[in-house]
């Protein structure tokens, strides 16, 4: 079976996205393009950070969306970091998933 080697993601501010991978979740620069793209890595695999032409503002549950999910062994310890991080997230505890 293929082994994922790239996800690439589109983002309208893409400034602010090598610098929320990189700062807030850990992903490390493999390569700055700064007016196109951004190739970042983490564990093993390659993430491609694209510029957008046209806004990434996306309405949750309604449009087309990229979703990652990253493994941690204390979900709520994570959660607590990204708070502290400045993330907002969009449920205050942790769901439950059929698919994890």
């Amino acid at each position: 079976m293929p082994t994922v080697r790239l996800v690439n993601v589109y983002f309208s501010d893409l400034a602010y996205a090598k610098d929320w991978y990189c700062k807030v979740l850990g992903f490390e620069m493999s390569q700055d393009l700064p007016t196109l793209a951004a190739e970042l890595r983490h564990e093993g695999v390659t993430f491609l950070l694209h510029k957008a032409e046209n806004s990434t503002v996306r309405k949750l549950g309604r449009d087309s969306m990229v979703t990652l999910a990253f493994a941690t062994d204390n979900v709520r310890e994570t959660m607590k970091r990204l708070k502290e991080s400045g993330v907002t997230l969009i449920h205050p505890e942790p769901q439950f998933s059929p698919f994890w």
